[in-house]
């Protein structure tokens, strides 16, 4: 991965940001990695939790590029039934 570090140890899936001369700011590339990440940890049986921080002392500070969902936000409990799924939901860059 060129913008994500990802490391596992005991359960605990860790996933840095790594873009730290631009304060971690998520352009098209890290979210396709995210996303790409979030699918390997939602189906492995090994990863129990996820941490997401950022390189640098930034955790991020905003997209580089406009960004839409072309879903629904995610509901505000993460135990509501409507959250099923939602680290597949498509984000993209639409500009």
């Amino acid at each position: 991965m060129e913008t994500l570090i990802v490391e596992r140890k005991d359960g605990v899936v860790t996933v840095t940001m790594n873009r730290p001369e631009r304060k971690n700011a998520a352009n098209g590339k890290m979210l396709t990695e995210l996303r790409a990440t979030f699918e390997e940890v939602e189906d492995n049986p090994d990863d129990k939790c996820m941490v997401l921080t950022g390189a640098g002392g930034a955790f991020c500070s905003a997209p580089t590029c406009p960004i839409r969902a072309v879903r629904p936000p995610m509901p505000p409990s993460p135990a509501s039934p409507a959250c099923a799924g939602w680290a597949t939901w498509p984000w993209r860059c639409t500009g």
